[in-house]
């Protein structure tokens, strides 16, 4: 292998050889992968650390492989686990199992050793945040949610750290439900700050505006006026940005570019300080807005569960976009009376279409496409941020806007629809996009 490698020039290989050759590799990478999770473990066992006067196996591990600690820590947990889940063993020695997919499917059936065949065929077709929302799902079911949901908030967390370029991280972990809350209340602040990047001519990360709007709370709760006035009732009133954006995701950053947004609110230019630049200048700063409609926490649970106070197998109770909750989490949500909250009470996860004659869905079709695409509609896309609702029949020849014919795309992929005649195919939820000339292609099944 060592031979090959040195002798390979990849810059003659064309499109499909780098494809061939890419996919060989991985299937290497992978297999090799787990001969070092399992030599790991055997050293661990071995308790060869000792005399190489290491801490421990994670340490020794860490230092041979080149990897943190933590890491070979967890490396370590995952070949444990991978010994006792067969089905596992077999699909990740053949190489068909990512490392970082077999530390979630491996954390995940060791909880429930029964959902192996599941989460490695989702490992085939899913991502990467797919996969962990589907784990969690798992481990949901084989536990009991109240104690973990009260483990999770014992352990909960804030942590910072400096990284190697000088840059201050952040790290928090608490339940989803306070994730979602968080996030609803960032988001739209970081419209916000995106409605002023676009009006100056400015693009930035999508990440970058949600920087700039933890640091906007930040200041608020100390006081620090935005525009005149106190930015509180931004973040504790949850006031939004004007127009009909289809904001309020809780993944923490608007929807954004649904067709006709009406009359953005953009207030006042964008002030430098705001992005760590310059002296500040509270007249530069965002205004809050009017509109009180962007920030919502959507949360999906079976009506049954709800009623009952606990989920029965199958049955859903999750915060749209952060996976699965407690069912006791959403009862105490709804009795806050929190107006920013929306339930969507199901069976199964049917959801009746309901269509109206103007070209935004109604707050009720908006509330039931948050709950069916709380990421992407394209498959493998796990986008969740600035997502924008797009009919499939465009709404200047039908003049009516009907719930099965909507579906919610990220700014990628609604452009590759508008600028290169793109679709997703037939169907509802996640589902392949693909290019106009795919004989999957709606056109041709209009055509037909």
């Amino acid at each position: 292998m060592a031979s090959v490698l040195s002798g390979l020039d990849v810059s003659v290989l064309d499109a499909r050889r780098v494809e061939e050759v890419l996919g060989a590799a991985t299937t290497i990478s992978n297999r090799l992968s787990v001969l070092i999770f399992r030599l790991g473990a055997a050293m661990a066992k071995l308790e060869t650390f000792v005399e190489e006067g290491e801490r421990s196996a994670a340490n020794q591990l860490a230092r041979r492989t080149g990897t943190s600690v933590g890491q070979a820590r967890r490396n370590l947990e995952t070949a444990q686990r991978m010994e006792k889940l067969d089905r596992v063993f077999d699909a990740a020695s053949s190489g068909n199992i990512s490392p970082a997919q077999l530390e979630i499917i491996c954390d995940a059936g060791a909880t429930d050793p029964t959902s192996q065949d599941g989460l490695i065929e989702a490992a085939a077709s899913s991502t990467i945040a797919e996969l962990r929302e589907e784990a969690a799902r798992v481990k949901t079911s084989a536990t009991d949610e109240d104690e973990r949901r009260k483990k999770i908030r014992e352990e909960r967390y804030l942590r910072t750290y400096n990284d190697s370029d000088g840059g201050w991280n952040l790290r928090f972990r608490n339940n989803p439900e306070v994730g979602a809350e968080i996030m609803a209340a960032l988001s739209p602040i970081a419209e916000r700050f995106f409605e002023e990047a676009r009006t100056q001519g400015r693009r930035e990360r999508i990440e970058a505006y949600g920087a700039d709007a933890l640091l906007a709370m930040a200041r608020a709760y100390g006081g620090q006026p935005m525009g005149g006035q106190p930015m509180g009732g931004l973040v504790d009133g949850r006031d939004g940005v004007g127009g009909q954006q289809d904001s309020g995701v809780p993944q923490g950053a608007p929807d954004h570019g649904a067709p006709d947004h009406g009359a953005p609110d953009h207030g006042a230019p964008v002030n430098p300080a705001a992005h760590g630049h310059g002296a500040p200048d509270k007249s530069r700063r965002p205004q809050p807005a009017r509109s009180s409609t962007n920030a919502k926490v959507i949360v999906r649970v079976d009506l049954q569960a709800l009623l009952r106070g606990y989920r029965a197998e199958g049955e859903v109770c999750e915060v749209a976009g952060f996976g699965p909750v407690a069912v006791s989490a959403v009862r105490e949500m709804v009795e806050t009376g929190d107006p920013f909250l929306a339930a969507v009470a199901t069976v199964g996860k049917a959801v009746t279409g309901v269509a109206h004659l103007g070209r935004r869905p109604t707050a009720h079709q908006t509330t039931a496409l948050q709950w069916l695409y709380p990421t992407c509609a394209v498959k493998g896309c796990s986008a969740t941020s600035f997502l924008e609702f797009d009919h499939r029949e465009n709404w200047s020849e039908t003049h009516f806007t009907l719930f099965d014919l909507l579906d919610r795309l990220c700014t990628h992929h609604h452009d590759l629809k508008s600028t290169k005649g793109w679709m997703l195919v037939q169907g509802t939820g996640k589902r392949e996009f693909v290019s106009p000339d795919d004989p999957r292609h709606p056109r041709y099944e209009v055509a037909a």
